[in-house]
C-alpha cells in the first residue's frame, strides 16, 4: 500500500500525460489493485494507459524497456479479462517496439499473450501455432522456462 502513496505522488505531479514514468506510475497502481482484486480500479489505471502509451517518446533503451514494460502489463490484464481488442491493439504495438528496436526480452511476453488471445478468440490455428512457436523461440532464447512451459501447454492445447 506505500507503493500506492508514492505511486500517487507521481501521479499529483505535473507531469504530461505521455510522461514514461507518469505511465509507469499509473502501470503500478493497476497492478496493485489487480493483485488486491479490485478490477474496476485497475482498469481505471490502465484505461489512462490505453489512451496515452502509444504516444510517449521512444528515444533511448531505457524508455523502450520502460515502454515494452508497460504494454505487456496492460496487454497481459486486458487478455486475461477477454478485453481483446484493447490487448491485441497493446501487444501488435509492443511486437513493433520490441521487432523495430531489437529488444527480445518482452517478445515472449507478447507473443505468449497474442497466441493465448488467438485461441481464445477461435483464430485461424496457423497464426495462434506461429505466435506459440515463436514465444516458445523467443523464451529459449532468453532462458525463460516458465513462459517456455506455458507456450508447450498452449500448443498441446491446440493438438488436442
Amino acid at each position: 500500500m506505500s507503493a500506492l502513496f508514492y505511486f500517487n505522488d507521481i501521479l499529483t505531479s505535473e507531469l504530461d500525460e505521455n510522461n514514461i514514468y507518469r505511465l509507469l506510475a499509473l502501470n503500478g497502481c493497476s497492478q496493485i489493485y489487480a493483485e488486491q482484486g479490485e478490477l474496476e480500479k485497475a482498469e481505471h489505471y490502465y484505461s489512462q494507459v490505453l489512451k496515452n502509451i502509444k504516444d510517449v517518446e521512444i528515444d533511448d533503451p531505457l524508455t523502450i524497456l520502460h515502454a515494452l514494460a508497460i504494454l505487456c502489463d496492460a496487454g497481459e490484464f486486458y487478455g486475461e479479462r477477454k478485453m481483446y481488442r484493447e490487448s491485441n491493439s497493446l501487444l501488435r504495438y509492443a511486437y513493433k517496439i520490441g521487432a523495430n528496436y531489437h529488444a527480445l526480452f518482452y517478445m515472449t511476453r507478447i507473443l505468449l499473450r497474442q497466441g493465448l488471445n488467438d485461441m481464445q478468440q477461435g483464430k485461424k490455428k496457423e497464426i495462434t501455432i506461429q505466435h506459440l512457436n515463436d514465444a516458445c523461440a523467443f523464451a529459449r532464447i532468453n532462458r525463460n522456462r516458465i513462459t517456455l512451459e506455458h507456450a508447450k501447454k498452449a500448443l498441446k492445447q491446440l493438438e488436442n
